[in-house]
């Protein structure tokens, strides 16, 4: 059996304490990569080489960062023109042009998106992981993401669902646990992953 190799890319300070939770990422076609943190306001990138930048700075935008969990889930489009993201405690779903750094807010009809998670964007259609709700929402986005439609929640055996990733045919859920975690928990094991077709 071969083995591969971890190679650490870079390492980098981000503000400590409380005030941080880098969270999720994702890969443009050139395989620039972005970070969102959770609980200080500041995208990252990643473009190669031993640095990972603070990119966007998002007190200076519509993007208003307040208690708890904001930015989370995040996903680009497929011409890396814009980043998609998902704050968890007030709902909103965000575009981010990748040229200009500008935001708008997206406008989304037919459901809430409070507890948005991981999220995965396939074509037109998004889908949202809300974590404590246990379901993912999918939405069918216009052609400049600018506001979509909630066509279809789909609940069902997920246990606390944070990241989600999409096959050729099949969505593929997480199930964290993490309302279990802690003294007092009580996770069912083994985790699992579940798959439903989209």
């Amino acid at each position: 059996m071969g083995s591969n190799q971890v190679q650490q890319l870079s390492s980098e300070e981000v503000p400590t304490g409380d005030s941080t939770f880098v969270n999720d990422v994702t890969v443009a076609s050139d395989g620039t990569a972005y970070l969102t943190n959770s609980y200080f306001p500041v995208m990252y990138r990643y473009s190669g080489g031993d640095s990972l930048e603070t990119w966007l700075e998002l007190d200076s935008t519509v993007i208003d960062y307040g208690a708890s969990f904001n930015l989370n889930g995040i996903a680009i489009t497929p011409d890396d023109r814009y980043l998609l993201s998902v704050q968890s405690n007030t709902g909103n779903l965000y575009r981010i042009d990748v040229s200009d750094k500008s935001v708008t807010q997206v406008t989304v009809s037919g459901y809430e998106l409070t507890a948005g998670d991981g999220i995965e964007l396939d074509g037109n259609l998004l889908f949202v992981v809300r974590n404590m709700n246990a379901e993912v929402v999918t939405i069918e986005m216009n052609d400049d993401y600018t506001s979509g439609a909630v066509v279809q929640v789909t609940g069902g055996a997920f246990r606390f669902p944070t990241t989600i990733a999409a096959t050729s045919d099949s969505l593929l859920v997480v199930n964290a646990q993490l309302d279990q975690q802690g003294p007092g928990g009580s996770p069912v094991l083994p985790f699992t992953i579940s798959k439903f077709a989209r």
